[in-house]
């Protein structure tokens, strides 16, 4: 049977759109459901009666058959429609650079060249801990300000680049920048933080984001800074779920569901013993996570930070797999890797393949690893992890590390994304 012209013009309409396509024939196939029975009926009393006479039903039912020609024709039309609007509203996918990097309490060198951008970037986020101070220290609290280096990271991006948002907890900051033509668009500008520190409160530790919309998409940048050392996994995990229920309870509406959960998630965690909370809290808050992902924080989320995750093995045989490139061997053994697998934190998140040796923990202007007493194991402690609503808009482009910047016992890490889908961007 030859397909009518609505359902051959969906074919091509799938292509580009499958969720509006559908909608389309489920409305064409509503119109001529009822047609459809009626006639059946009516040809069938018309058999059984005898008759062959043009009744008024039987005049209906041819009606019917000249009217769902039309309404084909019609549905063709609007489907043509929707597919012009299609291609006339989609604006060409935005370059999305971001970049994480612990400083270590330093001065910003004299020149970050190596960090900044080099493509035509549309959109430029920069992640920073330790920024000019160290974490947890007075000054951290006392002198906030990243004045000075949001200034040197400016004067790199030129004069074609436009500030959407800044934010600072303690060492923790977070910069975002719009080349001007589409600075001009940005809209919702929200910003906001979650503590993880000392009893949960103090910012030397936490998350920071910057979330705005742009034509009819949204973006939302996080900063994170986890707690530390080799054993401290839990922690991780947990400050990594504190910050993503805070945020996405601060910075989307209000849904009854998850709120709730979170209500009384925090109530039980109150009534018992501190060694029992955590599992009652990750319990209950779990459900709530589930309903607020329905809406997740933004159309395209980028999660970076020093997270702090280390890798599972000594640290002799880091060192080889890293003198033999064999980078599969530790990034199985990576510890954020075994925390997705499981399903503790990040879910719905993607990453890059980790082609890039461990960014920590070197020594001051060299590429050896820690050669201090404590000897610490290198890892991959920085990292730039993504969601997206619909994944097919949200391509990684490339996934690295900043290798010529040895200021820091960090390395800093990079990633370039190409976001589509937006519409009517100017």
């Amino acid at each position: 049977m030859s397909s009518s012209p609505a359902k051959r013009k969906l074919e091509v309409l799938t292509h580009f759109d499958e969720s509006a396509a559908h909608e389309h024939l489920a409305a064409a196939d509503g119109h001529l459901i009822w047609t459809r029975s009626r006639a059946r009926k009516v040809e069938e009393e018309a058999k059984a009666n005898g008759s062959c006479g043009m009744t008024p039903d039987l005049k209906l039912m041819s009606l019917a058959a000249q009217a769902r020609g039309r309404e084909d024709e019609t549905v063709g039309r609007s489907l043509g429609r929707d597919f012009e609007e299609h291609q006339e509203d989609k604006s060409p996918p935005l370059r999305v650079y971001a970049v994480t990097w612990n400083l270590a309490g330093k001065l910003p060198p004299a020149s970050i060249g190596g960090i900044t951008p080099s493509e035509d970037t549309d959109i430029f986020a920069m992640a920073t801990q330790e920024c000019m101070v160290n974490c947890g220290t007075l000054q951290s609290f006392l002198r906030p300000s990243k004045a000075k280096w949001e200034r040197r990271v400016k004067a790199i991006l030129g004069p074609d680049f436009r500030k959407v948002a800044s934010y600072t907890l303690n060492a923790m900051h977070l910069v975002v920048y719009a080349r001007k033509e589409i600075f001009k668009q940005v809209v919702q500008v929200k910003i906001h933080h979650v503590a993880t520190g000392f009893l949960g409160l103090v910012g030397n530790k936490g998350g920071i984001a910057v979330k705005f919309s742009l034509g009819d998409r949204s973006l939302c940048f996080i900063n994170s800074h986890l707690s530390a050392h080799q054993s401290q996994v839990e922690e991780r995990n947990e400050d990594w779920r504190k910050i993503e229920r805070g945020l996405t309870k601060q910075m989307m509406p209000r849904r009854r569901g998850g709120a709730s959960s979170i209500r009384l998630g925090q109530a039980a965690a109150a009534l018992v013993p501190s060694w029992r909370s955590r599992r009652i809290v990750d319990d209950s808050l779990e459900q709530g996570l589930e309903d607020m992902r329905e809406e997740e924080l933004a159309d395209f989320t980028i999660w970076m930070g020093d997270l702090n995750y280390r890798i599972d093995l000594a640290r002799t045989e880091v060192e080889a797999a890293i003198a033999e490139r064999n980078l599969a061997q530790l990034e199985h053994k990576d510890q954020l890797r075994q925390a997705q697998r499981s399903g503790r934190v990040a879910q719905g998140f993607e990453e890059g393949p980790l082609e890039f040796p461990p960014t920590y923990k070197f020594d001051p202007q060299s590429d050896i690893y820690d050669s201090s007493k404590k000897a610490r194991i290198p890892a991959w402690t920085d990292r730039i992890l993504f969601r997206a609503k619909k994944r097919e808009e949200l391509q990684l482009l490339r996934y690295s590390s900043c290798s010529q910047v040895k200021s820091s016992d960090h390395r800093p890490v990079a990633a370039l994304f190409l976001a589509s889908g937006f519409r009517s961007l100017r």
